[in-house]
């Protein structure tokens, strides 16, 4: 496990953002294995099914780190919904963007 991870961190779950559907894995942080990977309609019912997913593997929300890549707009009512029921949420740069960076800084 990371260094960086606090001790309490069980799960960590990583979101693939999109426009019509997300797509979820949760990976034991302990057992250093995947769970299970859960696809996200992009509606209350869908934030609901995947909150139930998340309570199937604990009811404590300290259990969970939830990150994702920064892609606009498109998971800003998902993540603010998690964040809103205590979840703590972690927004990476781009893969893209990081590249780009790379490519303009080695040229300068």
């Amino acid at each position: 496990m990371s260094a960086c991870l606090s001790s309490t961190v069980r799960f960590t779950v990583a979101i693939d953002l999109a426009k019509q559907h997300h797509v979820a894995t949760i990976f034991d942080a302990k057992l250093l294995k995947p769970c299970e990977v859960v696809r996200i309609s992009v509606t209350a019912l869908g934030f609901e099914h995947f909150k139930a997913r998340l309570d199937h593997y604990s009811g404590n929300v300290t259990d969970f780190i939830i990150g994702c890549e920064a892609t606009g707009h498109y998971g800003e009512t998902l993540l603010k919904w998690l964040q809103h029921r205590g979840y703590n949420i972690g927004v990476t740069a781009s893969f893209g963007s990081i590249q780009h960076r790379s490519c303009n800084s080695v040229g300068a």
